[in-house]
């Protein structure tokens, strides 16, 4: 209402957010933002030698909107700890065959659970989905052990008691979620996760635009129906300017890059960045994130698949050809 004109939400779930915010980093229309979040505006370059896009020069923070901590979420028939001593106690009896979900690689959901695991001496393995909805089914469901979720996702299947809570990622216990211990009091302090959610544009955008949004979006955010509406999704709500938006991704690349390096090199030596070129010109990058695939001519993305580590299963690939690269991929990992 406040634009005069309709907005066109178009949805690119996948690559944990890569895809998403890869088109409004390439976006020159002046007038095409992108909701993004820790993984692919922070914590890609660390998990990637080559994105295809530069968050700290190809995007503009616009306006963080909303924050919240992850929570710690089990399969209530699976797993039977009721606490994070139980649950890690648990999982190192398991012996390796833990799994856990996640909303994508290189989400704070993900990058919480490998520094649990880094902490807590217990290993796990990463089933990545495309969002949170598919990744919370996944523990309901049974397919996964546990996972690192922002509150929204899991409750209805709190509700319908198929997941348990057990504590929440931050290093307080937010207003929203005071029944649940922060994993601090559990003895990890190293351990303050919070998943933020924000706009960002590409960096040739004006700045008349941008302070244009961030003005109408940061009303939105005062409104009280909508600050209700966010607060029963346990979404804290953030606003500020451009520069504090910044602030915070600076910080998180600071504070998270060595910790992703450290644990990438840790879990996954053997696959960290090289590249395989396909006879269609795709460029085809291993690192801890997965694997990248893009097209050299145009620099899209054509793939990244969902999970660390290639040559635990097999995959689906788009085309024979990525069979054969799979073949390659794995003799030179050797």
């Amino acid at each position: 209402a406040r634009w005069g004109q309709p907005v066109v939400v178009d949805n690119k779930p996948g690559a944990g957010g890569l895809l998403g915010v890869d088109v409004a980093a390439k976006a020159t229309d002046g007038h095409t933002v992108a909701m993004g979040f820790n993984g692919p505006v922070a914590f890609g370059p660390f998990l990637y030698r080559k994105m295809p896009f530069d968050p700290a020069k190809d995007l503009v923070p616009i306006i963080m909107t909303t924050s919240q901590p992850n929570v710690l979420a089990v399969n209530a028939a699976r797993v039977p700890a009721k606490n994070v001593a139980e649950f890690v106690a648990w999982a190192k009896a398991q012996g390796g065959k833990v799994n856990y979900s996640s909303l994508g690689n290189g989400s704070s959901a993900h990058l919480t659970m490998e520094l649990l695991m880094a902490e807590a001496g217990f290993a796990a393995t990463h089933i990545p989905f495309n969002g949170s909805p598919p990744a919370a089914m996944a523990v309901a469901q049974g397919e996964a052990d546990a996972t690192f979720m922002t509150a929204p996702a899991m409750l209805p299947h709190v509700r319908n008691q198929k997941v348990r809570l057990i504590a929440v990622s931050s290093a307080q216990r937010p207003d929203n979620l005071k029944d649940l211990p922060a994993l601090s009091e559990a003895g990890y302090r190293q351990i303050d996760a919070l998943a933020w959610n924000g706009l960002v544009g590409p960096a040739s955008l004006p700045e008349a635009v941008v302070q244009k949004i961030n003005a109408d979006t940061q009303a939105v955010l005062q409104d009280p129906a909508v600050r209700q509406a966010l607060d029963a999704q346990g979404l804290s709500v953030v606003g500020g300017s451009s520069a504090d938006f910044k602030r915070v991704i600076d910080a998180d690349v600071k504070r998270w890059g060595p910790v992703i390096t450290r644990l990438g090199r840790h879990s996954n030596d053997h696959v960290t960045s090289f590249y395989v070129r396909t006879p269609s010109n795709w460029a085809v990058e291993v690192g801890w994130g997965g694997l990248l695939i893009t097209d050299e001519d145009t620099w899209q993305v054509r793939e990244l698949t969902e999970g660390p580590s290639l040559w635990g299963h097999e995959r689906t690939w788009v085309s024979d050809e990525m069979k054969v690269v799979q073949r390659d991929l794995r003799r030179k990992a050797a």
